[in-house]
């Protein structure tokens, strides 16, 4: 099956999320997660796209 997966937010410019008290940036997190989504898919067999603007 094919997956395509999509952070979300870019890494600058007027889409890149919010901000933690503690620094954590979305942006950031979220690309972190579309990856280990992305290796457990593969590790299952399927395939994926991840889409993303980084601009």
């Amino acid at each position: 099956m094919l997956f395509n997966l999509n952070s979300g937010h870019t890494l600058s410019g007027g889409d890149v999320g919010t901000r933690g008290i503690n620094g954590l940036k979305e942006e950031v997190l979220t690309r972190q997660l579309v990856n280990e989504i992305d290796k457990e898919l593969r590790g299952r067999g399927h395939s994926a796209n991840i889409c993303r603007v980084d601009y």
